[in-house]
């Protein structure tokens, strides 16, 4: 009675395909909202029920292309939830390169265009396109062509292993700070090891090319 009242609330009478199409693209849409477009096409034929509903009883589970969708499903008079695969394709803006990079050379925003791809079958995450291109440098060589991702690039160190730089820690809410030597490369965010003048090693975090907090 329960499931057969839910039903009547989300739809009449609905023949699988557009309307469903419809209802869960809008729920990835929703999940998945850094995309520009998203597209899903039926692994198998759903002509053998009634009627399908999308469900948003339960949440769709994602992996790669492969989408599980909870679907309310007459067949026969009889109403059942259970899950249905989707194909699906994930269009996003990401940074393609355009010229050959060597590596470990500092990308410039010139070695790269934006374009929509579909990435849904990518297992490295893209580079965001509200990154700053020069804060990076390559891995390896890239190649025209290349979509870039995080997997394939280093930060630019800030701080550099030698570099004097002040350490600043956080005492009872007062702010000491000393000089110290840093002992790694390192980039914004990035924690490294640094030795103060008496030779005592801490770790830190970098906040710039001068500057880094003692963590302990």
């Amino acid at each position: 009675m329960i499931m057969a009242f839910l039903f009547s609330l989300l739809s009449f009478v609905i023949s699988p395909g557009g309307k469903l199409k419809e209802d869960i693209t809008s729920a990835l849409m929703r999940t998945y909202s850094g995309y520009k477009s998203i597209e899903i096409e039926f692994t198998k034929s759903l002509n053998e029920f009634d009627s399908v509903v999308f469900s948003s009883s339960k949440s769709i589970s994602v992996n790669n292309n492969i989408a599980l969708v909870p679907v309310l499903i007459k067949k026969r008079g009889v109403i059942t939830e259970k899950y249905i695969s989707v194909r699906i394709k994930l269009f996003k803006d990401v940074y393609i390169c355009i010229r050959e990079v060597d590596r470990n050379s500092q990308l410039k925003q010139s070695d790269c265009m934006i374009e929509i791809v579909d990435i849904a079958l990518f297992k490295k995450k893209p580079v965001e396109i509200s990154a700053q291109i020069a804060a990076f440098m390559s891995r390896s060589n890239l190649r025209p062509g290349q979509i870039l991702f995080y997997e394939d690039l280093l930060r630019v160190p800030v701080v550099k292993n030698g570099d004097r730089i002040t350490a600043e820690y956080n005492l009872n809410g007062v702010t000491v700070s000393f000089e110290a030597v840093a002992r790694q490369n390192g980039a914004e965010g990035d924690c490294i090891f640094i030795m103060s003048p008496d030779k005592k090693q801490f770790k830190a975090k970098v906040i710039n090319y001068s500057t880094v907090e003692v963590m302990e």
